[in-house]
């Protein structure tokens, strides 16, 4: 660590040559860089900005100080801040060398807290919407990485963008590593970040991003992203993120993405194990609408794994969009869960999917591919609604594509087409091991709608338990690809192929979770679509070896129609014992029973409290008891439905 006090004082006695000497021996010439401790919350220059030392007229070293510091110093350095409210009070007009304002960071740097994501902060303003520039602007292709703090109350009433953070310049980078982004705003696009250029990347890894907002009533203002903007051609990788009530909002244009935009040609977006709940993008603009509530994909790459996109609201398209405006957009998703989300209806055209849209109105080309996921209980709420689900199609000619594979279709509703809707001539919906259950329209097509135009490919799947005025599960005529089982046919027209069942009902239980992280419809012990896809056929075992959980498929004789595969094979239940302020617990009795068959087994738990029965059947009910001489414990009724089955017990006072 540079010792600036001592170092002051050598300037001070006219040493300076001793100074720089010393100095030079403290300080690599080439390599990771020096560390820079921040001893000031306050925002004050550097007395002297071209020296290597961190002070201000009082020999104290401010972020800024630090920030100009590093500029000139060999390598990737390192500024300390210690826990504190760390907020921009020094004016400058608008320039990008550090003077005031936001914090210019033009070389490799990185900003790491002392303390936690909440107690070190650092603030545009002492509460939002009232300051007049962002917080940080990395640019000149810096690579700057901020760890544990805070970053909040950026506010730029321009439209150029970026009300948190902004990259410009080619080749920019930013990390955050357990940051908060909070209420920043942008009066144009990207409320906390802004990716302005070609090459840029963004990598976060435990970070929140909550209550930014992007959009104002400034004529002439863009509204993309509350959160993250991406303009053109930036990459970003999201590591076990929430982004949570940020908004696009927007009276004198269209709206996109209430938490993320990716409008940028050739951007390269992967979000993993994260959250997107509550975020929207709304337009009270006469002319415009409000697209994609948690996230939207024009021109970019997008791939999404493990990620629940839950509450989230939009004029139209209330989860997720993948809209080809004029550039070839891709979105994959996988293991992730699209639930709750809602759109109101009406705009430019009548489709407006709550859950998830993909969609060309242009020459250029949408796909989006879904695997192992569940789309459960979306809306649409307006009177002229479509698509409460999942939404299909082009008006153009691009082609529109939509492949879903072991994926679950539930609980959502509109007015028409409660499940899933596809339309336009070039427009092509697949459905792979699907289940398509419970799900609710007022006027047509409670499951599949497919209009008059495109085309809808049912494989291996299941549509059953919908509720509609006229086809209560099918409306229009999708294909048969064999292998499928519909309860009903009533209001569409399906010609049957090979495996096929239709009019019987299926036996599904109720939606729930039978095992794994996703919820879903299993099918009872007695349901013909048990077993009914042989080996090697259509996929069974060979395309397609896992269902919806990531289960073995096939599990028995054959495959299941539908997103869940039987289980048949025994499986093992591991558990923890813990006391109510969940510190494991040692030797403590436990005890299993079949409730079906009286059998009973014992265990005593670990050192680390824990404990595993194996070989229990699948389909049958167990108790789980615990006995320890200081703390009490409540029964648990369990039922396995697959491997990976865990559980804690937690003792009562």
């Amino acid at each position: 660590m540079l010792n600036h006090k001592f170092s002051r004082r050598l300037s001070k006695v006219s040493l300076a040559g001793l100074a720089v000497f010393f100095i030079s021996m403290l300080l690599p010439v080439t390599g990771a860089g020096s560390i820079i401790a921040v001893t000031t919350t306050l925002d004050t220059a550097d007395s002297n900005p071209v020296d290597t030392l961190c002070a201000d007229t009082l020999n104290r070293c401010s972020l800024r100080s630090a920030v100009q510091l590093a500029l000139i110093l060999p390598g990737t350095d390192t500024i300390e801040l210690p826990e504190g409210i760390y907020e921009t009070s020094l004016l400058a007009a608008n320039e990008d060398l550090n003077a005031g304002g936001d914090f210019d960071l033009r070389s490799s740097i990185i900003l790491r807290g002392l303390g936690t994501a909440e107690t070190v902060i650092i603030q545009a303003s002492s509460s939002p919407g009232t300051a007049n520039e962002r917080v940080f602007h990395v640019l000149n292709g810096a690579h700057a990485t901020l760890e544990n703090m805070t970053v909040r109350f950026g506010n730029y009433d321009t439209n150029i963008g970026g009300g948190g953070i902004r990259l410009d310049n080619a080749n920019s980078q930013l990390t955050l590593n357990n940051v908060i982004l909070d209420r920043n705003r942008s009066a144009g696009s990207g409320g906390a970040i802004f990716l302005s250029g070609p090459g840029q990347q963004l990598h976060a890894n435990l970070a929140v991003f909550t209550n930014n907002s992007a959009g104002s009533s400034v004529p002439g203002s863009s509204a993309h992203g509350g959160a993250i903007y991406s303009e053109q051609d930036a990459d970003a990788t999201i590591l076990d993120s929430t982004f949570s009530g940020n908004k696009v909002l927007s009276s004198v244009a269209s709206t996109f993405g209430g938490a993320i935009s990716l409008a940028g040609v050739g951007s390269d977006f992967t979000i993993t194990d994260s959250q997107f709940e509550n975020n929207s993008s709304i337009s009270t603009f006469a002319g415009g609408t409000g697209y994609a509530g948690a996230i939207y994909n024009s021109s970019g790459i997008l791939t999404i794994n493990h990620t629940r996109v839950t509450g989230n609201f939009a004029n139209l398209w209330g989860g997720i969009a993948t809209s080809a405006l004029g550039n070839t957009s891709l979105t994959s998703i996988f293991d992730s869960t699209i639930s709750n989300n809602s759109a109101l209806g009406g705009g430019s055209f009548a489709p407006n999917a709550g859950g998830l849209y993909n969609g060309s109105i242009s020459a250029a080309s949408a796909t989006t591919n879904v695997t192992r996921s569940t789309i459960s209980g979306n809306t649409v709420t307006g009177i002229n609604g479509y698509a409460g689900g999942v939404e299909n199609g082009s008006t153009a000619l691009g082609l529109a594509t939509m492949n879903l594979t072991n994926v679950t279709i539930s609980g959502n509703s509109a007015h028409d087409a409660g499940g899933t809707y596809n339309f336009g001539v070039s427009s092509t919906l697949n459905f792979n091991f699907c289940t398509i259950a419970a799900n609710l329209a007022i006027g047509n097509g409670g499951g599949v709608y497919q209009d008059t135009t495109g085309i809808t490919y049912l494989r291996n799947s299941i549509v059953a338990d919908g509720t509609s005025a006229v086809g209560p599960n099918i409306f229009g005529n999708p294909i048969s690809q064999g292998y499928n089982h519909l309860e009903d046919t009533a209001g569409g027209t399906f010609l049957p192929m090979k495996g096929d069942l239709i009019n019987l009902d299926p036996e599904l239980r109720n939606f729930g979770n039978y095992g794994g992280q996703l919820f879903g419809h299993l099918p009872r012990s007695i349901s013909q679509v048990l077993n009914s896809i042989p080996p090697l056929t259509n996929g069974c075992g060979t395309d397609i070896t896992t269902d919806g959980r990531g289960f073995m498929r096939p599990a028995g004789s054959g495959c299941e129609k539908g997103a869940f595969e039987f289980q048949v094979a025994p499986s093992p239940i591991t558990g923890t014992v813990v006391t109510p302020l969940g510190i494991a617990l040692r030797n403590v009795s436990v005890r299993l029973v079949n409730d079906l068959t009286g059998e009973v087994r014992s265990a005593v738990t670990s050192s680390s409290g824990s404990f595993t029965f194996t070989d229990l059947v699948p389909d049958q009910p167990y108790t789980l008891a615990a006995r320890s001489k200081r703390y009490r414990f409540s029964t648990q009724p369990i039922v396995i439905y697959g491997p990976g089955f865990t559980t804690v017990m937690r003792g009562l006072e």
